[in-house]
């Protein structure tokens, strides 16, 4: 066995994370560890690699091993330290560096400075110099989150190819249907293994799921039936005791009161088994089932030889053509750098187009969720940053952001507090909190964790305004209702006709 994970324990001064946590690792194993927003996964992984202390437990790992890391949110100097391991003679010669240049697509980047690097080239910059050089083991956390289709397929042939010892943590859906071989869930501060791929884990969890509700309804039965008869015995000796100062009824009543004690010590030894559900966790179902202003089939959005360029000599967008209908909903595909975020901004009026026109119904409202809109450092409430200038009530709002799971008390924290994922979900209920038409989503799936994904696509399927979208999400694409997908390659736009699936798996 590489690695040896014995009764890991570790609280926050905010919350418990998880409590005698234990599982191995052993040589070609592809391990994914999935679970809520914050419930610990990073800290693991940090644990594992002796950057952070366990309050109790121990890693206790074979003696010549070898672990290549990639931090979900490196800093400067690991990325820096990186950038001069992949540029050194030593790297240059590695068996497969040329081929993971090529397919993470970063020549370019290696020779930028740090500061001009991006979130997404600095992630893929430590990505690749944890598959260049050889080691037992690879941690990974979120390596998909800023690569492109291309990159991606590129990335999952390249790890079923090489057969590399994985520990890694990802939301990507497809990614861990292709990769792992075992899920480990961290959830309640527990951690359960389940044998098999991300498909395997959600069937066997169905299951799972299904079978405790059977066992808590039976209890729950059970217990009630058990309360009523402690009820009753009890009506009985208190009725006895009171019509009657015969001392033989009187004792008789005694001995019934005393019968329902040992009933009601017999439920209390029922509840506190290990095998007792005491609740069934349901979480919130959404129903956004806005009142549209518009009339279905009107249009919203329109552009004519729509073209835009950064530089004076070359264009990005060249020539585009566009409409959005009312009820529409529509994906933008394409490679990183291919031009869709810029697009999204000219539509929502951000950008001007160098040339050609652009197009709004002015009887619709837009609402546009970019990635700025989860890097606001606040110090007021989730709560008022989700309402922001609207006129709604909080009940309104409370109720669009408990869909998107930030509940309770969450809701009157500053948004400072908020994790990457939790102002991912606030930006998505910010945009919904203003009642629009037209819904322009870009890149909102990264930093969501399983259940909120599910959430997400829930809420884009219900509403019925327009959505226009960009991700790279091939599991949400296929799961979201669309109308309508279009490929931006080359400066051009073309709509795609039924070819969805070969595109994603090309």
């Amino acid at each position: 066995m590489l690695i040896q994970i014995l009764g890991l324990s570790k609280t926050t001064p905010a919350k418990d994370l998880f409590s005698r946590v234990n599982f191995g690792l052993n040589k070609g194993d592809r391990i994914a560890l999935v679970g809520e927003n914050g419930t610990g996964k990073t800290t693991i992984l940090k644990i594992i690699l002796g950057l952070e202390d366990p309050d109790e437990g121990q890693v206790v790992k074979s003696g010549d091993i070898t672990i290549n890391w990639q931090p979900q949110d490196p800093t400067d100097d690991f990325v820096l330290q990186k950038m001069e391991e992949i540029n050194s003679s030593n790297a240059r010669q590695e068996a497969g560096f040329v081929e993971i240049i090529n397919g993470l697509k970063l020549w370019e980047e290696l020779e930028k400075s740090i500061g001009s690097l991006s979130g997404g080239e600095r992630t893929k910059i430590v990505l690749a110099a944890a598959l260049i050089f050889p080691a037992n083991l690879v941690i990974l956390d979120e390596p998909t989150n800023y690569l492109d289709l291309e990159s991606l397929a590129w990335l999952e042939k390249y790890l079923d190819r090489k057969q590399p010892t994985l520990l890694f943590v990802s939301h990507d859906r497809e990614f861990l249907d292709k990769i792992s071989n075992q899920i480990l869930l961290l959830e309640n501060g527990l951690i359960k293994n389940y044998a098999g791929n991300y498909t395997e884990f959600c069937q066997k969890r169905e299951k799972e799921t299904e079978a405790t509700m059977t066992t808590y309804r039976l209890q729950q039965k059970t217990k009630e039936q058990l309360l009523s008869q402690v009820e009753t015995v009890k009506n009985q000796a208190l009725k006895t005791e009171n019509s009657t100062h015969n001392d033989v009824m009187r004792r008789y009543a005694k001995k019934v009161a005393k019968k329902a004690k040992v009933m009601e010590n017999r439920v209390e030894k029922m509840i506190s088994r290990d095998d007792w559900v005491s609740e069934i966790r349901e979480t919130p179902k959404i129903h956004l089932e806005f009142e549209s202003r518009l009339e279905s089939g009107q249009t919203l959005l329109s552009a004519k030889n729509l073209s835009f360029g950064y530089g004076e000599d070359s264009l990005l967008l060249k020539d585009i053509d566009f409409r959005l209908v009312q009820g529409e909903k529509v994906a933008i595909l394409g490679a990183n750098g291919s031009g869709k975020t810029t697009l999204l901004r000219i539509f929502d009026q951000e950008l001007a187009p160098q040339a050609g026109q652009i197009w709004r119904n002015d009887q619709a409202l837009f609402s546009y969720f970019s990635q700025r809109l989860i890097d606001i450092l606040s110090t007021e409430t989730v709560l008022a940053a989700a309402k922001g200038d609207t006129s709604c009530s909080d009940s309104y709002a409370r109720n669009i952001l408990g869909m998107l799971l930030i509940t309770k008390d969450k809701v009157f924290e500053p948004v400072e507090n908020l994790s990457l994922g939790e102002k991912t979900r606030l930006g998505l209920a910010k945009v919904l909190i203003s009642s629009p038409d037209v819904l322009i989503l870009d890149e909102f799936s990264a930093h969501l964790d399983l259940e909120s994904l599910e959430k997400v696509e829930e809420a884009i399927n219900y509403f019925k305004g327009a959505v226009l979208l960009v991700t790279h999400d091939r599991y949400m694409l296929r799961n979201l209702n669309l109308d309508k997908i279009y490929l931006l390659e080359g400066g051009k736009l073309k709509e795609m006709y039924g070819n969805l699936d070969n595109y994603l798996t090309d």
